[in-house]
């Protein structure tokens, strides 16, 4: 993979992210401080991942897949082939 397909690839999947995550944590009711305690981060973490700042690493993009259920995880996955389709 080039490194401009990656760079690519890697701001779409950054700014789904962010947008769900926010969405989850409203829908859910909670504040970013107990949102960020569910996803095993500190809050300044989570704010940088909810504005996209930073990506997921692995133990809290599992955690928040848990959180947010089968159909959810979907729509993720289908919205992140659908933005970037070449």
């Amino acid at each position: 993979m080039r490194s401009g397909e990656y760079e690519r690839l890697s701001t779409a999947l950054r700014r789904l992210l962010s947008e769900r995550v926010r969405e989850c944590r409203l829908e859910l009711g909670l504040s970013q401080e107990h949102m960020a305690e569910r996803l095993y981060v500190s809050c300044r973490t989570y704010g940088n991942l909810e504005r996209g700042v930073y990506c997921f690493s692995a133990l809290p993009l599992i955690a928040f897949l848990a959180l947010y259920g089968a159909e959810a995880r979907n729509r993720i996955l289908n919205d992140f082939s659908s933005r970037t389709a070449a």
